[in-house]
């Protein structure tokens, strides 16, 4: 007996290139197929869509899992009259371009004079079968090298961001400066 098929767009919360799964609406949808080459192409086309794109499913009737989808719209990351780039930005295309993830490391913290330093090292697939790349960078902020006085008491977190920041530059090729780096 074949299944009825129905087709539904929606906005993607999140989503899981291991799994094959797609966050819609606060609940994981699967992709179900047993051809082993539509489940390689899923997963080619999963890394490719990020949170708030615009996809179009095709679900089976009882709607907890997917057999395709379609991108409909993707979402745009909009780049500052200064040539700064969001981390946000950052980050999508650290997805795309094969950031594995990262670590990262107090380096210093000064409790008394308000500042920090982290050191980060983001991890990106080499060649297939190859040992991923190891980037790192370090980032440090004060409140005297925070100019948004409402971030500036989070002195600490924002040493972190700038630390993953700068290694995602160094990782993606990207000579602009992200936003977070200049707060």
């Amino acid at each position: 007996m074949q299944q009825e098929l129905n087709s539904k767009e929606v906005t993607v919360e999140n989503r899981s290139v291991n799994t094959y799964g797609i966050l819609v609406d606060g609940q994981w949808i699967n992709f179900e197929s047993t051809s082993e080459a539509k489940k390689e192409e899923i997963k080619r086309l999963i890394s490719t869509i990020n949170k708030g794109d615009v996809i179009k499913l095709t679900m089976g009737s009882d709607e907890s899992h997917y057999t395709d989808f379609e991108l409909i719209k993707k979402v745009e990351y909009k780049k500052n009259d200064d040539d700064s780039v969001s981390f946000a930005e950052m980050l999508q295309r650290g997805q795309q371009e094969g950031i594995k993830g990262w670590e990262t490391e107090e380096i210093m913290h000064d409790a008394e004079k308000k500042c920090a330093t982290f050191k980060c090292v983001i991890y990106k697939q080499g060649k297939e079968d190859s040992q991923p790349i190891r980037y790192t960078a370090h980032g440090d902020a004060s409140q005297d090298n925070v100019s948004n006085n409402n971030i500036a008491k989070h002195y600490y977190r924002m040493a972190e961001t700038r630390a993953i920041s700068r290694a995602l530059r160094f990782a993606l090729g990207e000579a602009n400066v992200v936003e977070e780096e200049k707060e």
